[in-house]
């Protein structure tokens, strides 16, 4: 049985790339993608969302739903960071957690930062979001 030593476990490789090449044909579609979606996030944001950041939705809660819903509707933003999206995506997205925790204290259903209701699969929906937060950026949460 051969074990590696545990100097060569630690020891980080290093690529270097000698020469430049044609990148291929998927990649710079992928590239077109997600510059698009840039773009798309920005106009999500302005059309579903107030200028504090805010859904645009009721004034008031109307029972029988959960905070979870507001999360969700931003959870991929970090994610999309994270794979090449641009820095104004992660600034939305932080901004947008804010956003939904602050409205959804006012109707009731965030309690000093934690969801006050409902179950932990729930729970799981919405603070998927913030755990892709710290994903994005560990020193920030």
């Amino acid at each position: 049985m051969m074990r590696a030593d545990s100097t060569e476990q630690n020891r980080i490789v290093t690529i270097s790339a000698t020469e430049r090449q044609t990148p291929p044909t998927w990649a710079v579609k992928q590239r077109f993608l997600i510059d698009l979606m840039d773009r798309a996030a920005e106009a999500f944001v302005a059309h579903y969302t107030r200028p504090d950041g805010t859904l645009i939705w009721r004034r008031e809660w109307p029972g029988m739903d959960g905070s979870d819903d507001g999360y969700e509707s931003f959870v991929t933003f970090p994610l999309f960071y994270l794979l090449g999206g641009g820095e104004h995506v992660h600034a939305l997205a932080r901004r947008e957690w804010n956003a939904v925790t602050w409205q959804f204290t006012g109707y009731g259903q965030v309690h000093r930062e934690f969801d006050a209701y409902y179950d932990w699969m729930h729970h799981g929906e919405s603070y998927a979001y913030l755990y892709y937060l710290a994903l994005a950026d560990p020193t920030h949460y």
